[in-house]
């Protein structure tokens, strides 16, 4: 149909031509992922964050690397094309969540890549002003998790991350399950730093096996052991949490010069100003305090914590100094009756110098002749205090408790320690008899030295015990886990020297049995693949490597090898 010249062509002009250039949104070069709980408690850590963006890339975090790096601006890292993220942080990628120039660097370059401006919000740079970096470690060592919130994630088919509150130091629980947080991989039993090359969301960076456990399926062993450490530690994960979330909306909050002030507005209100009363009602040293009112350098985070804690107020309620009232001091509790005692013996204490010294004679005249700790103890005075006023009581009552030792009763004590089975140690043997070890050894060296043998005898036979039992559990332990067992979490050399043969025979059955579970684990992943693809071809589409990957029940084990060269040699 042909347009008149008059009307249609006119009216088709004047729609679809405009003198104006369209406006085009600036675009990332990376994609503009979202974090996960900015302005709440469990807000995402940058770790997790970056974990997340290479798993939306379809690559590994130390592919992802690549793209960052260049963007740092010391320049140090230019030319670096391919470097794990522990290399490149020197081991130290749990301080990429704190206020370190790292974080700022991975913070600003990822916000230029990803066109976000809220990822400073993954750190505790919003903190920094309340935090004492210099002094005080704030973040553990290595990845901490929560199974069971992964594994309530997966199910109702939410995002997979790693909230800050978790690397924290001072947090061990999980706030919503009320368990302990966990470090060590339940399949290969090794701990991962935050981020690391091959780093995914709620999988181990070593097995890459899932992380997650049910909570039905869940044995009550690994709880918090005492309520008392329960109730800390959930207090701690929730004050630490409010604080985290109030810092994105009230960051002038969060600066040192409020801490000074609220610590001053505290001791001025509940201790009429005396900073020292203050302390010993909050249990903290003089010291703790000083800094931050003389320097202004802020306490280190546990001592906060400790203060908001007794104070029975969280840490943004502390800072703005609103629990100051009437009612809050009647609530307020001191320190504990044991603590007060304690204090008693300070030396502001004015001395009676008659009661002390009718103390110390009675105590000369003793038979047997009490400990001088002992003595110490009557007077209610610490022990510099009694030697400066009466040094020659002091030094008759030392000499005496030294002197005076009843051998037969050390040495009955002795002989019947040595028949007990397992056989106790010297410092219980010596607590038995009253007296410290260097004088249960001076005057019984060759009984002492057979009480140590009798112990270590005990302890290497227990040793081998545990180690028989374990080479014959199946499935077979790792020989780290069977130290930690034992008590040696830091290092099993120990055992290692003291049952070689058994050792050896844990760490091959250890070894034959991961070996068995991967080749199952290759083999059930070429037949999920192989299943696609021929579902795929009886369906009538053709496959790729994308098309593949999204009907994978697991789409991340495409990236592995031996799929990348199934997939290469059926595409030919």
């Amino acid at each position: 149909m042909m347009l008149s010249p008059s009307t249609g062509s006119e009216n088709l002009e004047d729609d679809l031509w405009h003198d104006e250039l369209a406006t085009i949104p600036p675009r990332s070069r990376l994609f503009h992922l979202e974090p996960v709980g900015v302005g709440t408690p469990l807000v995402e850590s940058l770790t997790s964050y970056f974990i997340r963006l290479a798993d939306a890339h379809s690559v590994a975090p130390v592919n992802l690397i690549r793209e960052v790096l260049p963007l740092f601006k010391d320049g140090k890292f230019q030319h670096v094309t391919y470097k794990a993220p522990t290399e490149v942080f020197n081991l130290s990628t749990w301080a990429l969540n704190g206020t370190s120039s790292r974080a700022i660097e991975l913070v600003n370059s990822l916000q230029t890549l990803t066109a976000r401006q809220d990822l400073r919000a993954l750190t505790l740079l919003p903190l920094a002003g309340i935090l004492n970096t210099s002094r005080d470690c704030l973040f553990h060592k290595y990845r901490r998790w929560c199974p069971f919130c992964y594994e309530d994630w997966r199910v109702a088919s939410k995002t997979i991350y790693e909230p800050l509150l978790w690397s924290i130091k001072h947090t061990d629980v999980c706030l919503k399950h009320k368990k302990q947080l966990q470090d060590r991989c339940p399949h290969c039993m090794k701990a991962t730093q935050p981020l690391m090359g091959y780093s995914r969301p709620g999988c181990c960076a070593k097995c890459q096996n899932w992380l997650g456990i049910a909570l039905e399926s869940h044995s009550c062993d690994d709880e918090v052991d005492t309520s008392n450490t329960l109730l800390w530690s959930l207090y701690v994960a929730a004050t630490l949490g409010e604080a985290i979330a109030n810092a994105s909306y009230e960051p002038s909050l969060f600066c040192r010069k409020i801490v000074v002030s609220a610590i001053s507005t505290y001791i001025e209100n509940l201790s009429e100003g005396n900073m020292s009363r203050f302390c010993r009602l909050v249990d903290l040293p003089d010291r703790a305090l000083r800094e931050a009112l003389t320097d202004g350098t802020p306490p280190m985070l546990q001592k906060l914590l400790k203060i908001c804690h007794k104070l029975n107020i969280g840490l943004v309620d502390f800072l703005t100094a609103k629990s100051v009232s009437t009612n809050n001091l009647l609530s307020f509790q001191p320190a504990p009756k044991k603590l007060e005692e304690q204090l008693k013996r300070s030396i502001g204490k004015r001395v009676d110098k008659e009661e002390l010294q009718l103390i110390l004679e009675a105590a000369v005249e003793e038979n047997p002749p009490p400990l001088i700790t002992e003595v110490v103890n009557r007077t209610h005075y610490i022990a510099s205090t009694v030697r400066n006023y009466f040094p020659e009581l002091y030094e008759s009552i030392k000499n005496r408790s030294g002197q005076w030792v009843d051998k037969p009763r050390i040495e009955r004590i002795i002989a019947e320690a040595l028949e007990e089975n397992p056989p106790p140690p010297l410092t219980t043997v010596a607590e038995r008899t009253g007296f410290c070890v260097q004088t249960v050894r001076k005057y019984f060296s060759k009984e002492c030295h057979r009480i140590i043998e009798r112990v270590n005898q005990s302890r290497d036979e227990r040793i081998q015990a545990a180690l028989i039992a374990a080479a014959d559990e199946n499935p077979p332990p790792a020989l780290a886990e069977v130290a930690r067992r034992l008590g040696y979490s830091g290092s099993s050399s120990y055992i290692r020297r003291v049952a070689p043969d058994a050792c050896k025979i844990i760490i091959e059955h250890y070894n034959a049995h991961r070996n068995h579970l991967a080749r199952l684990r290759i083999e059930h992943h070429i037949a999920e693949v192989k299943e696609v693809i021929e579902r795929l071809s009886l369906l009538g589409k053709p496959f790729t490597k994308y098309t593949v990957k999204v009907n994978l029940q697991n789409p991340h084990i495409i990236r592995k090898k031996y799929i990348q060269e199934m997939l290469r040699d059926v595409l030919q």
